[in-house]
């Protein structure tokens, strides 16, 4: 069976439309056939070490879902070439990249003996290919449990009990096996058409009794996973799982997600669960303790923390709870722009879709309150993967802050203040630039590059790229120091709504190694869709100059198919992407700045 012929929209085997997305230029073409079985379709999934796709099982004529092992920052792929990864030498992953690849294996192999397990996704077949490895899993037809919460409003205790009580029940067998899952949420669990769940996606597995409970590479679900999980030298176990379990629920609860693991050390903020909710005491007291930022604190497994969550012991005594992490707060008033519902109502807005929204560096989820408004009137980080060894200094530096305070008294509280902020601002750019550079241990400013920056910038003035600046550009280094590539941060006044700013990865051959946003204020549903994976990702693995913005369907090389009805703010964003790659290749790459020879503006092709 080969490829399916040209201009036939709906795929006969998996019933994917074929052109209802645009398929990221690092992923696999559709219609591939891998291990001479699965018809690979759509992207469904894309994480810090992998893709997950739609496919077509050819042998047994049934769906399934292929992940295929693709770290980010040290592997690319141009899928109008070849299917083939590339690895980045630089980075030391073509040396370490078997092993990597045979880690990844293992574990499926491992996860393939627990086909007993109910309400976890077999793991049906691994492979290796195109210099890489894939795992071919069940796939599962239904709706996330995220979504149906955020269509349908909170869960009752015992609505949510009756759901997730499997799913606890099957991650109590497969911790007895030694597994942890590693990334448990809400996007993770899908409701089938019959009612049941099934918690997805084992690619993250790890057998902890094998390594120790360490991981080769670091899986991190903001909001969802334990501190622990931020730190190469904590052992992980059933306890961190516990712990994203515990994150699940209360968001199953409360409607709202559990502050990020490490700003809840910082901030020592207490959860907040709303009297008008009437969630059991006993319910409380089992989350406070499922959701312990210290380990030996946490509750232990998965089956104590099952049993605390169906011990009703006081039930809904209003007395004393004895929990540090339980406190009344004022009634949150109504989120600007949003009505305000009842605490059983779904999520839903007031219809003002044309509002001019800020974008704040956080995920788009967050942006539009039909993805993720909470009842408190705040909205919440929804999810990032990253590896972050580098905020271990921000906790050492909160630490010692906080020292500083019990030592000098009042007057050091704006010195404190002051210091907050900045600290908030460093895990924010921290994280954004992680995105760009998973494995990297730091990023440090280069004092000559960036004496270059008023040169440049010059320079830029004369060409057709509008009112683009280079504001900064760090280098990203690994644990032992060695240089990884560049993190060059610029900006554009010309988006629809004023400016957008990104900061761009740039390997040292002069190939984009992704874009994320720092700061964008546009209308949501349009501009505002610019920090969505299938506009922003078009750029991973772009290395021809300049690159230029399109309006039809398929792009060619060095073309970027601009947001449908944004296409000024589609410029704008390119614009930026230019600027960054123009000091990469004239002020990084070659030594001395090499002159514009007629490059030529970021145009649209009708």
């Amino acid at each position: 069976m080969g490829e399916l012929k040209e201009g036939v929209q709906l795929c006969p085997y998996c019933s994917y439309e074929q052109d209802s997305t645009v398929q990221p230029g690092i992923a696999l073409k559709r219609n591939t056939i891998l291990h001479g079985r699965y018809l690979i379709g759509n992207v469904i999934g894309q994480g810090g070490f992998g893709i997950t796709y739609v496919g077509w099982d050819l042998t047994l004529e049934m769906k399934v879902a292929v992940k295929e092992y693709f770290p980010s920052g040290s592997a690319t792929r141009t899928n109008s070439i070849s299917n083939e990864i590339e690895w980045d030498s630089i980075n030391g992953e073509s040396e370490n990249r078997p092993d990597g690849m045979e880690r990844f294996l293992k574990e499926a192999r491992k996860m393939a003996r627990l086909d007993e397990v109910p309400s976890i996704v077999r793991v049906r077949d691994a492979f290796g290919e195109n210099q890489t490895a894939y795992i071919v899993m069940d796939f599962v037809e239904g709706v996330t449990l995220k979504k149906y919460l955020l269509s349908h409003g909170v869960l009752g205790y015992e609505e949510c009990m009756s759901l997730l009580s499997p799913v606890l029940d099957s991650l109590a067998v497969i911790h007895d096996r030694g597994f942890i899952h590693r990334d448990i949420s809400p996007d993770n669990i899908m409701l089938r058409p019959d009612g049941s769940a099934r918690l997805l996606d084992m690619g993250a597995a790890v057998d902890v009794n094998a390594s120790g409970g360490h991981a080769s590479m670091a899986v991190v679900k903001r909001n969802f996973s334990a501190p622990e999980q931020y730190m190469e030298s904590e052992t992980l176990g059933s306890w961190t799982d516990v712990y994203a379990m515990g994150a699940t629920i209360y968001y199953c609860m409360t409607g709202k997600v559990v502050p990020e693991a490490l700003e809840r050390e910082f901030k020592k903020a207490p959860l907040y669960f709303d009297p008008g909710l009437n969630i059991p005491l006993h319910v409380i007291r089992a989350l406070n303790a499922a959701l312990e930022l210290r380990v030996e604190n946490r509750i232990r497994d998965m089956r104590e923390f099952k049993r605390s969550l169906t011990d009703v012991g006081d039930g809904r005594d209003d007395g004393d709870v004895g929990e540090p992490e339980l406190q009344k707060m004022p009634e949150p008033g109504p989120q600007p722009g949003f009505q305000q519902i009842p605490p059983t109502a779904p999520f839903m807005g007031n219809g003002d879709e044309m509002k001019t929204t800020p974008y704040t560096g956080e995920p788009v989820e967050q942006q539009n309150a039909s993805a993720e408004e909470t009842f408190s009137g705040k909205k919440e980080p929804v999810r990032v993967e990253m590896k972050q060894p580098i905020l271990k200094k921000g906790w050492r530096t909160a630490l010692i802050i906080i020292g500083a305070l019990f030592v000098v008294g009042i007057p050091a509280v704006k010195f404190y203040q002051a210091q907050s902020a900045q600290h908030a601002e460093y895990v924010k750019r921290s994280q954004v630039f992680q995105k760009l550079w998973e494995t990297a241990d730091s990023f440090e400013a280069d004092d000559q590059l960036n004496a270059s920056l008023e040169s440049c910038n010059s320079a830029l003035t004369a060409m057709d790229f509008g009112k683009v600046t280079v504001d900064e550009v760090l280098v990203a280094k690994d644990a032992a120091g060695d240089k990884m590539g560049y993190v060059i941060v610029s900006h554009s006044d010309d988006s629809f709504t004023g400016i957008v700013k990104i900061a761009v990865g740039l390997k040292e051959n002069g190939t984009v190694n992704g874009i994320e946003f720092l700061e964008i204020n546009d209308t949501p549903n349009l501009g505002l869709k610019a920090v969505e994976p299938d506009f922003k990702d078009q750029y991973a693995g772009q290395s021809g100059f300049p690159l230029s913005v399109v309006k039809y369907e398929r792009p060619g090389d060095n073309e970027i198919k601009a947001v449908s009805g944004a296409t000024i703010t589609s410029e704008a964003v390119t614009n930026a992407v230019n600027a960054a790659m123009f000091f990469g290749q004239n002020y990084v790459a070659i030594s001395g700045p090499v002159g514009y020879e007629g490059c030529g503006a970021v145009g649209v092709s009708l």
